[in-house]
């Protein structure tokens, strides 16, 4: 868990459609099939996100480096 702590679920889903939006395009790019999977199979649900997976919103990798990037 990074220093910066949870992350706020509005913030969460702001920068989860930014990376999704950037990896648009992108076939072979890990991250792209991280998120397909993740709305994938959460049929977009945010309660069921790998970002909701951990307490403060915490579970999604991609998320929590982009937050903590910035």
């Amino acid at each position: 868990m990074s220093s910066k702590g949870g992350i706020p679920k509005a913030e969460a889903l702001r920068i989860c459609e930014r990376i999704r939006k950037e990896n648009e395009g992108r076939v072979f790019s890990l991250s792209r099939w991280q998120c397909w999977g993740c709305i994938t199979f959460t049929k977009g649900d945010p309660k069921k996100m790998c970002f909701s997976g951990s307490e403060g919103n915490r579970g999604c990798s991609l998320i929590n480096r982009a937050y903590d990037d910035k």
